[in-house]
């Protein structure tokens, strides 16, 4: 049942507008930021004795604790704005999703492409297990940054030489994970803006690389450590390009999610074993960027026809939709009512007793909420 569509409730028009009154984003946000600080306080309690007893039950606990808290913003795509992923890809790969460590190659584009991977996550449970690469200084990052911390996320601090001593320990600790990992990878180091567009291509050209109309010039240092720690442990990369599909749905943007409008995502996914990569680092480098020239040709085709392969000679894969799983839905109404009842109970006691000094700190712990929120609409939207 979606409360969006016909069979849910007429055309719920009315629903549709009660998904744009801010108190209803309160009432999320404000569970999202509570619940997480309950959950880190559980992690780090774990992170400094369990995990020193045994890893591996560590880990399979912390891969619940994380997806409670992510999967609260998975719902705000899946169920609350009604969004949807497909995937082009082959039916070989489509059984496999899920089932084995994975290297995801993305394109770093959009403000959502990291909120369509976790979706695609749900839909293969890897929510949980997901890793990514993050600047450090996320790290310290209330809720979103102590969750990665304690899910053994790979931080880096663009000092190569720091950099290289992290990466290698961090990665060497993925591959024994006792559930799949899925280790997210952007290539390109940072969003795609004009901007940044223009000095990409300026550096493509003096350093004789070729130049990508929709992608930023790849960073090849990092993907070649990651390969190489990773070979013979990880056992796939997929390649993945992700585009919106803007006749069926809305711009993708937190603020259009947040207020209950549909976004469509749509995913060509090429799976590679890791073992089929060249050797030396120059061949892994060239390999990379090929692969983007391929990834530029296919969101190209994509942004122009609608078609990842009209307009080249890749392989046109079927079209997937992978039914969506409760999880999100049922995990995410547990911590609205489990925070905001009592919540809503106790300011009403204050209120009909007069206790003002709560309610003047229920106010100041409203425009907390509200700054967080708009922080993390912040860090998402591309300038």
């Amino acid at each position: 049942w979606n409360p969006t569509t016909k069979m849910g409730c007429g055309n719920c028009e009315w629903l549709n507008r009660l998904k744009t009154v801010p108190v209803f984003h309160l009432f999320m946000t404000t569970s999202f930021f509570l619940s997480g600080v309950l959950i880190n306080f559980i992690q780090c309690i774990l992170f400094y004795s369990l995990r020193y007893l045994s890893k591996t039950v560590y880990r399979i606990i912390n891969d619940y604790l994380c997806y409670s808290i992510w999967a609260q913003l998975v719902f705000l795509a899946e169920w609350w704005s009604n969004s949807e992923v497909y995937i082009y890809t082959s039916e070989e790969t489509l059984k496999r999703l899920g089932k084995e460590h994975a290297l995801i190659l993305m394109n770093h584009t959009y403000e959502l492409d990291w909120l369509m991977a976790w979706m695609t996550c749900v839909k293969c449970d890897t929510l949980g297990s997901s890793k990514v690469f993050v600047k450090k200084v996320l790290k310290y990052v209330p809720i979103v940054g102590w969750t990665w911390n304690f899910a053994e996320a790979v931080f880096v601090q663009r000092k190569w030489e720091q950099d290289k001593i992290i990466m290698m320990n961090q990665l060497n600790e993925l591959t024994q994970f006792p559930l799949p990992v899925w280790l997210l990878l952007f290539p390109e180091g940072t969003r795609f803006t004009p901007d940044k567009h223009v000095a990409s291509k300026e550096f493509a050209t003096k350093a004789g690389l070729p130049i990508l109309e929709y992608h930023l010039t790849p960073r090849t240092k990092g993907f070649i450590l990651t390969v190489e720690q990773l070979r013979g442990k990880f056992p796939v990369i997929y390649n993945i390009s992700m585009g919106f599909n803007l006749k069926e749905g809305a711009k993708p943007t937190i603020r259009n999610i947040l207020q209950g409008h549909r976004v469509v995502c749509e995913i060509y996914l090429e799976s590679i074993p890791l073992s089929s990569l060249p050797s030396s680092e120059k061949d892994i480098s060239d390999w990379l960027q090929n692969t983007f020239v391929k990834k530029d040709k296919l969101l190209g085709s994509y942004i122009e026809t609608g078609s990842w392969t009209e307009k080249n000679n890749l392989p046109p894969y079927a079209k997937h939709k992978i039914p969506r799983k409760y999880g999100t839905l049922f995990n995410s109404i547990f911590w609205l009512f489990f925070i905001n009842v009592p919540l809503l109970y106790y300011l009403l006691i204050c209120v009909v007793e007069r206790a003002w000094m709560p309610l003047i700190v229920a106010g100041i712990v409203v425009l907390i909420v509200f700054w967080g929120l708009h922080s993390l609409m912040g860090l998402t939207k591309i300038s």
